[in-house]
Order: structure tokens, then C-alpha cells, then sequence
């Protein structure tokens, strides 16, 4: 009797929570989250507040999920007809439920098409990194100016081989700065943001930021503009545009 009540703890401490698709042709779709203490899964409000803001606006757009986590806005955004969810994720237990969540989401795109007789579709292409996305690959001074640094990052060169001529939304929901060394978080965001170069910030259609509401955040970066503020208690979301 003990073994069984031992084995059924066991199952129940390694039953994972699931995530569940809202809308768009995937709708009802559970996935697993993985939260640890450097992943934070967005909250439900949080998430149809920004899907309410943004459905229409996904349509063939590439989704970039820089802190991706379980994934859940990424496959949701590919449920909205997004041409593509590209995936950034530097923690390895996190990592391997994105991989398996792909491999779910892709079961389900194919049982989709066969149970519909649905030969006629959008090609869709996911991609997962396993890597910080803030990671610079190395910062050369601008020795003219004395000043300035030019920072290349090793996410660009992966965006620019999925993009193509597609626009992009970014979506960034960092770790909150509370946690251990996740402090200078936002500072990081915005020099990865100011690094993009003319060619590949053309390719952005929309910016959002998931940040601390008690954190204050400059309504510019580069030259993105604050263009939408939604506040949801402890969370707020930040919406830039060109």
C-alpha cells in the first residue's frame, strides 16, 4: 500500500500544468508549461489582452518569442495564421518542453489537414533556439566617435535567415527583475533593441514588451515609439512601433 501511494505522489509531482490555445484553428490544444525559477509563464489576462490588441495584426507576420518558456504566445500566434513562431530559450528544462510542445503542435497541424481533407494550407515554419537571445557575440568601439558601441548580437543572424521579406512581431517577457540576477534585465533589452541595424529593423512591424509595472520604462527605443500602455496589476504590457 505504501509503494502505491508513494508511486501515485510520484506521478502527480511529475504531472506537468497545461496551456490551452484559445483561438484560431488550433483552438483547444493543451500544451505543458514549464515553470521553474527562471520561466514565468504570461498570465491568462495578460495573454488575451494582448491577442485581443493583436489577432488581426498576425496574419503571415513572424512571431519571435525571445524569452519563450513553454511557447504558449508563439503557438497561439501560429493558430492566428502567423507564417512563423521562431522560439529563444536558454534554459535547458524549458528548452526540452518547447521541443516537445513543437512536436504536439505539429501532430495536431497534421491530424488538423487530414481529418478536414484540408490539402489546400499555409506553410508554416517553428524554429527554437537554445540560447540567450540577449547574448552578444561581441561589441567593437566606433573608435571615430570614441563613444559609441556597436553591439551584434547572435539572434540576428538567425531572424534574418527565417524572415526573409516577412515582418516581424517581437514578443519579450523577460524573468521579472526581482530575481537573482535578472536585474539589469530591461537595460539589456533596450540596448539589444537600439542594436538593430537599418536593414533588419525595416522587418519590424511591432515590438511588445512584458514588464514590472512598478518599473519605469522610456516610451523610446531607437527609434520605436510607445505607441499602447495596457496595465494589468503587477504586469504591464508596452507596445512600440516605428
Amino acid at each position: 500500500m505504501r509503494k502505491q501511494n508513494k508511486a501515485k505522489q510520484n506521478r502527480t509531482q511529475n504531472k506537468k500544468e497545461k496551456f490551452i490555445i484559445n483561438r484560431g484553428k488550433y483552438k483547444g490544444l493543451g500544451l505543458f508549461l514549464e515553470s521553474n525559477s527562471t520561466t514565468r509563464p504570461t498570465k491568462a489576462l495578460v495573454k488575451k489582452s494582448f491577442f485581443d490588441t493583436m489577432q488581426h495584426n498576425l496574419y503571415n507576420k513572424v512571431f519571435v518569442e525571445c524569452f519563450a518558456g513553454s511557447g504558449q504566445m508563439g503557438f497561439e500566434a501560429l493558430s492566428l495564421g502567423a507564417s512563423s513562431a521562431v522560439f529563444f530559450e536558454k534554459n535547458m528544462g524549458a528548452f526540452k518542453n518547447l521541443c516537445e510542445n513543437i512536436s504536439l503542435f505539429w501532430q495536431k497541424h497534421k491530424n488538423y489537414h487530414r481529418d478536414t481533407n484540408d490539402s489546400i494550407t499555409t506553410p508554416f515554419s517553428i524554429n527554437a533556439h537554445y540560447k540567450d537571445c540577449l547574448q552578444s557575440q561581441d561589441s567593437i568601439m566606433n573608435f571615430a566617435k570614441n563613444t559609441d558601441f556597436q553591439v551584434k548580437n547572435d539572434i540576428i543572424p538567425a531572424l534574418n535567415s527565417t524572415m526573409q521579406t516577412n515582418q516581424f512581431v517581437l514578443y519579450m517577457d523577460p524573468p521579472f527583475a526581482c530575481r537573482e540576477g535578472f536585474g539589469d534585465i530591461y537595460t539589456k533589452i533596450w540596448h539589444f533593441i537600439e542594436s538593430f541595424d537599418e536593414n533588419f529593423t525595416q522587418k519590424v512591424d511591432m515590438i511588445v514588451i512584458e514588464s514590472m509595472s512598478n518599473i519605469q520604462l522610456d516610451t523610446q527605443i531607437g527609434i520605436f515609439q510607445l505607441v499602447k500602455k495596457s496595465k494589468f496589476g503587477q504586469t504591464t504590457l508596452m507596445y512600440f512601433t516605428k
